[in-house]
């Protein structure tokens, strides 16, 4: 009988410490991804939509979970193809909640100041130690541009590759939406890449010009995302154009003569877009050519020597 008791005993004892150690292991437990589910909580986010547009289109750009009132930096950073770094950043501060919207909340330094909800994209400059002078252009219109904006805690000014990064996200900026036909024209001396939006149209057009020479896409591809035909035109500084043969005046002239006669075009919408020596040019033409409808000068340069400059050039081209 006193041994059955003592048996018993023991038995309720190893329960009663069993039992304690499950419990002690399960609040451990419950702790732990308390611990957890706090952490991830108050981790701080950022995110961006749409992650995939259009280099133009407006996107939202929110911060979370951030102690109220925080300083904070958001950095944006592209690489273009010539693997030279772009950088932006601009300085906010949390809300009561612990939030940033860029859409709404003012920016208090940096790259930019106020409210400018496409201030990370817009005030995007080579960064320090960087070559120079380059612009920022796609030169492949296939491919977009991968966008990363970081978030850093306090105001950051430079020196950020020492800095670890809150939370980082990426988004893809585009040229060329989907649908947009790419066509290369070689035709009657005529050097460039025509691009046409979906759809049976007909399209208003432009022809695009800019004023360093070569081919330049990367505009033409985006305005026709956005509804308009458009002849990206190659000139001076092009291998396959001999030289002069893309200065003179009456090359553009077979060039509007070209858009004019696609059929996807509206022959009676068409109009010139012009950077630099391309919109001088540009003017030129919308002084002789009647059935234009537009002629747009981006940094136009005022010449008035041009008209016999090109047609010293044309005339060089035909010897």
């Amino acid at each position: 009988m006193a041994g059955r008791m003592a048996y018993n005993a023991a038995y309720w004892l190893k329960t009663v410490k069993t039992g304690t150690l499950l419990a002690k292991n399960m609040a451990l437990h419950e702790r732990t991804m308390a611990d957890m589910v706090s952490q991830r909580r108050h981790t701080p986010r950022v995110w961006a939509r749409p992650t995939r547009a259009l280099m133009d289109e407006p996107f939202q750009l929110e911060v979370a979970c951030l102690p109220p009132h925080c300083p904070v930096t958001l950095r944006s950073t592209l690489c273009n193809e010539g693997n030279d770094l772009w950088e932006a950043f601009s300085h906010y501060v949390s809300d009561e909640r612990g939030r940033v919207n860029v859409s709404k909340d003012e920016s208090l330094g940096g790259s930019y100041v106020g409210c400018e909800p496409m201030g990370l994209l817009w005030s995007l400059r080579l960064a320090v130690g960087g070559r120079q002078p380059v612009r920022l252009r796609k030169k492949n219109i296939q491919t977009p541009f991968v966008v990363d904006i970081s978030l850093f805690d306090g105001h950051i000014t430079d020196n950020f590759n020492t800095q670890t990064a809150l939370a980082v996200t990426t988004m893809e900026r585009w040229y060329m939406a989907p649908g947009v036909r790419c066509i290369e024209v070689r035709e009657n001396g005529v050097v460039g890449t025509l691009f046409i939006p979906p759809g049976p149209g007909p399209f208003p057009a432009l022809l695009d010009v800019w004023g360093l020479g070569g081919l330049m896409e990367h505009r033409a591809a985006l305005l026709a995302s956005r509804g308009y035909a458009c002849l990206a035109l190659a000139h001076i500084n092009h291998p396959e154009l001999q030289l002069g043969s893309g200065m003179g005046i009456s090359y553009f002239q077979e060039s509007w003569n070209l858009l004019q006669s696609v059929p996807q075009v509206s022959a009676d919408r068409l109009g010139l877009l012009g950077s630099c020596f391309g919109a001088a040019i540009f003017i030129l033409m919308a002084s002789e050519l009647p059935d234009i409808s537009v002629s747009v000068s981006q940094s136009g340069t005022l010449c008035s020597h041009l008209s016999s400059c090109l047609n010293a050039s044309q005339h060089s081209s035909d010897h």
